[in-house]
């Protein structure tokens, strides 16, 4: 900072041009001195072990494997969670709960300035695990007041996508004011599926017929998957089993997996709109009786048996590269495979163990 200060207008302009030097390895050399090789050995081992409890299925072990962790690294959240979960959901919840105020205060150390610096990160992390835990329970308004303190007050530019979860309850508590005065805070969000279709839902049930065609058509701008969703295509169904398998932790903005992540939220699992809500959206999308009837997904084209234990990430790319059955790994080398992000010999073991063949 006293370096190059002058290159920068603000604090937090000059600290995220240093994050992101680092992330592109400009850097490396300086940062690199940081850390001695002792501590570096164990932030390795730190992963390895937090990879580890992804992949294993076995209850005790799960929680040695935590216990190693919080001998390396006693503040760890991820950890800490692991063992909560588990306990029966009362306790976990409470478990949380107190967790999270133990985040509160080293927090209110901090400069309090968010997600951009790294010491404030796991109590805003706990902050927004703890609503989702909430919202899994329905309970609405305890998961309203913590992605409302995290949007509005604790970090502001949203790092970790509190407005979508707003947006959701506000669309669950049927409060138009408040969902409508979100989405047009910020004129980007008419370009973002995750918050057009809320408000979209909102204003079909609430029988707003202009506001519902004036976001049906951002809606349409925004993501030009919208047709596959509409006329239920076949690559629609395989995105919805693949959400189902995987449960995508991340996904391609804008996309037919973003659709995918809004229908199983917004018509599967807590609306069931698809009799009023989808078929209107289909009316008012295309005129063509070429449009075939929505229905829920039916088959799937992926073998659930070789996915079951994968890593979100790993099995993703899998699908990408359209690896759905054995038959489909039989075209791939495990030199091929192992050239993937997140994939090493654990997981070419995985797949052998469950009889799939590759490629010589």
């Amino acid at each position: 900072m006293k370096k190059n200060a002058h290159l920068y207008t603000t604090e937090d302009e000059a600290i995220q041009s240093f994050l992101n030097q680092i992330e592109k390895e400009d850097i490396n050399p300086y940062f690199s001195e940081a850390f001695e090789s002792d501590e570096m050995d164990t932030i390795d081992e730190i992963y390895d072990l937090l990879e580890q409890l992804e992949f294993e299925p076995n209850r005790s072990k799960k929680r040695k494997i935590c216990d190693k962790i919080l001998a390396l690294d006693p503040d760890n959240i991820d950890a800490q969670i692991m063992l909560l979960s588990q306990e029966n959901i009362i306790d976990f919840l409470q478990g949380l709960k107190k967790l999270e105020e133990s985040e509160k205060q080293k927090w209110l150390k901090t400069n309090q300035a968010g997600w951009i610096y790294f010491e404030e990160r796991p109590y805003l992390r706990m902050k927004y695990i703890l609503g989702q835990e909430y919202l899994k329970q329905f309970m609405v308004k305890k998961a309203k007041e913590c992605f409302e303190e995290l949007y509005f007050q604790l970090d502001k530019n949203d790092h970790q996508g509190a407005r979508y979860e707003l947006m959701y309850i506000y669309c669950l508590l049927s409060d138009w004011e408040k969902a409508s005065n979100l989405f047009y805070s910020q004129s980007y969000f008419k370009n973002d599926d995750m918050m057009i279709f809320p408000l979209l839902v909102m204003a079909i049930l609430e029988d707003r017929q202009s506001e519902a065609q004036e976001l049906l058509t951002l809606l349409s701008k925004a993501n030009r998957d919208v047709k596959h969703m509409v006329t239920f295509s076949d690559d629609f169904s395989e995105a919805l089993a693949d959400l189902e398998l995987f449960n995508f932790d991340t996904y391609i903005p804008n996309s037919i997996q973003s659709l995918a992540i809004l229908y199983d939220k917004y018509a599967m699992r807590v609306f069931s709109i698809d009799d009023y809500v989808l078929e209107w959206i289909e009316k008012h999308f295309s005129k063509r009786s070429s449009i075939k009837p929505l229905t829920l997904l039916e088959k799937k084209t992926v073998d659930e048996s070789i996915f079951s234990d994968l890593s979100a990430n790993v099995a993703r790319q899998f699908i990408e590269k359209k690896l759905f059955t054995k038959k489909d790994f039989q075209k791939v080398t495990e030199k091929e495979l192992l050239e993937l992000k997140g994939v090493g010999a654990k997981t070419i073991e995985k797949l052998k163990s469950k009889g799939i063949v590759l490629k010589k």
